[in-house]
């Protein structure tokens, strides 16, 4: 049988199919930076800020068009749930092989625009916001009035930071700390939208990164190092509840309706296997 089907008792093919995601995942990730970084870098390249210090702040919310980023992620989720979900719906169709990859994807394209602008807006709003944040403290910053002092010119601080934004380092671990998150729940969505045209009857297994980066109580809100192996079935929620009483209820890894200690950062990904009853696969 193919890792993604795999029987939980083999736990060397689980631990093979973790290593193997982890690697796909590290691909997603750049693939999701880079596209974040674009975006982050049009909009510094084109901003403008005019009067005194104090009103500077105020005029970035008018110039970081959120359009920009809404059409990134519609790219990074389209691009990376088509490419895992077709990875898993080959090895989840195996046994009929009748997986239509180009049907999936004329779905899944669909699907991904209403998707986001379902359950994916408030991700993207606090995206653009922590962005704005951090072009406000490079405005109110110490370096900013060391270098210019306490009347500096607009045009030419606007300048600076246009400069420091050609940088390699410019916001680079807020986006990639941001890419790792999306590229989680980019590659489960469509894993999951994958395994729904398998014909069977599935189970959606939890798989965690079992590493020291992998939360874990006491030190964590939720806990996701044993998470790994819980099964439900794939039409259903996992229940996670965290260490300060607060509920999630998640369709997969990654879930943007999940606390944001619960999402962020996470490397989990999901495996499936189909129900048998007298060791009969069971039909949908």
């Amino acid at each position: 049988m193919n890792i993604t089907l795999l029987n939980l008792r083999k736990l060397s093919k689980q631990d093979k199919y973790r290593e193997k995601y982890l690697r796909w995942h590290k691909t997603y990730e750049k693939r999701a930076t880079t596209e974040l970084l674009k975006v982050f870098k049009g909009w510094t390249k084109g901003m403008m800020i005019t009067g005194q210090p104090n009103q500077w702040v105020h005029q970035l919310d008018d110039q970081f068009d959120e359009e920009d980023l809404i059409k990134a992620y519609v790219k990074i989720y389209t691009e990376i749930g088509l490419k895992h979900g077709q990875r898993i719906g080959r090895a989840a169709n195996m046994q009929k092989k009748d997986f239509n990859p180009d049907f999936f994807k004329e779905f899944y394209e669909r699907y991904v625009a209403l998707y986001l602008q379902q359950s994916g807006m408030a991700r993207i709003y606090d995206v653009r916001n922590t962005f704005i944040s951090f072009i406000a403290e490079m405005l109110t910053s110490r370096q900013v009035n060391s270098m210019f002092g306490d009347a500096p010119d607009a045009s030419r601080v606007a300048t600076w930071i246009q400069n420091q934004a050609r940088k390699r380092n410019f916001f680079r671990w807020q986006a990639l700390r941001i890419a790792r998150t999306e590229s989680t729940a980019a590659s489960n969505l469509g894993g999951l939208n994958a395994i729904k045209d398998s014909g069977y009857v599935m189970d959606k297994i939890w798989v965690s990164a079992q590493d020291s980066r992998t939360r874990k109580n006491p030190d964590d809100w939720f806990d996701h190092y044993h998470m790994n192996g819980k099964s439900v079935r794939a039409d259903s929620k996992f229940e996670m509840s965290s260490m300060k009483g607060h509920v999630d209820h998640l369709e997969y890894p990654g879930d943007p309706k999940g606390h944001p200690s619960n999402i962020i950062n996470c490397r989990c990904t999901l495996i499936y296997k189909p129900r048998k009853v007298d060791g009969r696969l069971v039909r949908q």
